[in-house]
């Protein structure tokens, strides 16, 4: 009976000991494959950003189907054909002017953009497909991407409020790891009185937008750079 209990006890704490063998394993692995906010500006400082940007695909498909079912209510269609005009100018020239003042002002790393139409495209090509925008948003760019893509900025709204803002994901679409930023708002101060008070607000807007990507991730960038020599 004493041998038996000796026993039952030598097994349990055999299984402690590797129970706590697994888990420690376990914690070094997910150490080691975690990557933080730190490391993630790193790592597109030496690779490269993608901005999905909105095409109205679906709300274009929509009138364009309206258009086609009204064929003989004439006031009807020219009402549908200046919606159509008016959204497919403004997403142009919000478009256009980002990618132009990202050109001029944004030299953290290459950028290229490509409309969310074509998201899951690109995703089931790995990000190889040539789906990616030129500067006259002609959808046939061919990219050599470095690296993984490690950061996705779309055009959208935050979850939480509801607010415009350009978000900031990873390839699957989750949130990126603090400190690396949320998402950056589109209607702040400056837009709106870009807005209210001058014509090419667009420009404005873009020029605005590109300046302060460039300083937020040139800051975050220098800290993750002033972290790494304190830990060495």
């Amino acid at each position: 009976m004493l041998n038996n209990a000796k026993l039952v006890v030598f097994r349990y704490i055999y299984l402690s000991i590797l129970l706590s063998l697994n888990i420690w394993q376990l914690q070094g692995q997910q150490k080691a494959n975690f990557i933080n906010g730190y490391d993630l500006i790193n790592q597109l400082h030496d690779g490269q950003l993608l901005v999905r940007l909105k095409s109205h695909h679906n709300k274009l498909t929509a009138l364009q189907g309206e258009l086609d079912s009204t064929s003989k209510n004439i006031k009807y269609q020219q009402r549908v054909q200046k919606e159509i005009h008016y959204l497919m100018a403004e997403r142009d020239s919000f478009n256009k002017n980002l990618i132009l003042a990202m050109q001029s002002n944004f030299k953290f790393c290459p950028v290229f953009y490509f409309y969310d139409k074509d998201f899951p495209e690109l995703k089931k090509s790995n990000f190889t497909s040539s789906l990616y925008l030129d500067s006259t948003l002609e959808a046939k760019q061919n990219i050599n991407l470095v690296g993984d893509v490690q950061v996705i900025m779309a055009v959208g709204e935050t979850k939480e409020q509801g607010l415009e803002a350009f978000i900031f994901m990873n390839k699957y679409g989750n949130k990126l790891p603090p400190p690396f930023p949320s998402y950056l708002r589109l209607n702040s101060l400056v837009p709106v009185l870009n807005g209210l008070f001058y014509d090419n607000h667009y420009a404005l807007d873009a020029a605005y937008y590109s300046k302060k990507l460039q300083k937020k991730f040139s800051k975050l960038y220098k800290k993750a750079s002033i972290r790494e020599i304190e830990e060495e």
